[in-house]
Formats: C-alpha cells, sequence, structure tokens
C-alpha cells in the first residue's frame, strides 16, 4: 500500500495539473494594440505550488497569440514576465483564471535608466554625438551652451516614433532644449563661425533671448509599475526642428530631429 501511494504521487507530480491552457495574445500598447510576435513569456507562480507548475512558459505567434499549459490555476495564481526585458507589462496584473482570453500590453521600454528611439516596434539606444561646450557672452557673463560638432544627418522622430526615457533619474534630469542656428559671433576674445546653440537665439554678440521648448502633454505618455517607469515623446510632441539632448549637468549631447525636417544638414 505504501508502495502504490510513493508511485501515486511521483506520477503526479510529473503528470501536472490537467486544466485548459492560459490562452491569449500580447499585443502593443503604443501601436492600436497590433501584435507583438515571436515573444516568449514566463508564467511563475506567486505562491507554494509542486515544481512541475513552479515556471512555465509560452511564445508568441504572428499575431500575438499564446498558450501556456499546465498550470495549476485551482492551487496558485500566476505572474506573467515577458524575457525580453525590452518588453514592459505594466497593466498585467496576476493571472488565476483561464477560462477567458487574457490580453497583455507591452510597452517597448528596457529597464533601467536610459534614452531611446522607438520606431514601430525597433528600439535602438540614443547615441551622444557630441562634446557640450560653452562660451561666456559679454557683458553680461551669461555662459551659454553648444555641441562641439553637428552630426551629418541627425536622427528623425517623425510624428508616431517616440523618445523613450526609461528610469526616474533619466526622466527628471533629461533636457530636451531647441538648438538655434546663428550666424558667426565674437564673444569677447572668441570668434565662432556660424553656429547651432542650446536655446539661444542671438539678435547680435551681446543680446540675445532664451528660446524654450515644452511637449505637449497630449503626446507624452507615462507609465509605472513599482520602481519601474518610462516616459514616452512622441515625434509630434513638439514643434519640428532639431533639438540637443542632455542631462542636466553633463558634457555629452545627443542631437535629434523632431517631426520632419526642413533644414539644410548642417556642417560638421
Amino acid at each position: 500500500m505504501q508502495r502504490l501511494l510513493v508511485a501515486t504521487l511521483a506520477l503526479t507530480a510529473f503528470v501536472g495539473c490537467s486544466q485548459p491552457p492560459l490562452q491569449g495574445r500580447l499585443v502593443d500598447a503604443m501601436r492600436a494594440d497590433a501584435p507583438v510576435a515571436n515573444e516568449t513569456l514566463v508564467a511563475r507562480a506567486t505562491g507554494k505550488v509542486r515544481m512541475t507548475c513552479q515556471t512555465l512558459s509560452g511564445k508568441t505567434d504572428d499575431q500575438g497569440h499564446f498558450s501556456i499549459p499546465d498550470l495549476c490555476l485551482s492551487e496558485t495564481s500566476y505572474k506573467i514576465t515577458p524575457s525580453n526585458s525590452s518588453l514592459f507589462l505594466a497593466e498585467a496584473q496576476p493571472i488565476s483564471d483561464a477560462s477567458s482570453e487574457v490580453i497583455l500590453k507591452a510597452w517597448w521600454a528596457p529597464e533601467g535608466d536610459g534614452s531611446y528611439l522607438l520606431h514601430g516596434q525597433s528600439l535602438s539606444r540614443l547615441k551622444t554625438h557630441a562634446d557640450l561646450k560653452d562660451v561666456v557672452v559679454p557683458p553680461s557673463g551669461t555662459k551659454v551652451l553648444y555641441p562641439a560638432t553637428m552630426p551629418s544627418k541627425a536622427p528623425q522622430i517623425p510624428a508616431g516614433d517616440d523618445l523613450v526615457l526609461t528610469g526616474k533619474s533619466t526622466i527628471d534630469k533629461t533636457r530636451i532644449v531647441p538648438l538655434v542656428h546663428s550666424d558667426a559671433r565674437t564673444f569677447g576674445d572668441t570668434k565662432l563661425e556660424p553656429w547651432w546653440y542650446v536655446g539661444v537665439k542671438f539678435d547680435n554678440d551681446t543680446d540675445f533671448s532664451s528660446v524654450n521648448a515644452k511637449p505637449d502633454p497630449g503626446h507624452v505618455t507615462d507609465i509605472a509599475k513599482g520602481d519601474r517607469v518610462a516616459r514616452f515623446i512622441d515625434g509630434a510632441a513638439l514643434p519640428a526642428g532639431r533639438y540637443a539632448i542632455y542631462r542636466e549637468g553633463g558634457r555629452r549631447v545627443s542631437i535629434v530631429q523632431f517631426g520632419e525636417s526642413s533644414e539644410k544638414t548642417a556642417a560638421q
């Protein structure tokens, strides 16, 4: 009798739970619920459960559909996470029922602090392009910033694409400031050829005004879950033009073109 009981327990451990698989779709929260294909989703039990159904997974097909079998939903709920750390399921809650299809909304926002460009479902890290330099404008003594060089072609963020900022530090400290072209200027002993300045419009060598641009809140999306936060800034959030993107107090700058470009390519 004891041998029969041990054999039965062993068989149960290997068979797992005879319940319907969890069915669902993974969709792009930023792209009208377009399917997110070929991504692995991992289901992890939130409570104590037999080893055979602690962690299971399924992969999305071309239409974003997935199936995760052998979950013990009668014993515990499951937290669903993507194996791709660039996907953020900010709205996902633990699942305890497989009776209906689950819709999981995915945001393209990597973990940690960083700045990225999002085109469709293609995500790339935002590169820096130049050192950030400064010059003192007499007689006021105001320090003005400018990039040491300009890219021959700045990365574009048209309407529908996004600048993605991840992490509280990046969101709080990142500055997005218009770049304004100026004729040649002389600042005391310093002479500069026609160039681009960060948030400053010159009338002459001594008179200037600040130029700022605040993203349209209607084109900015913030998402958060626990300590993980991300901000999506659509290409339509700012007036078309070149912008300097840099961290407060930083010495490197990224240069991008929001909206469609109507400017001549800057000289190196």
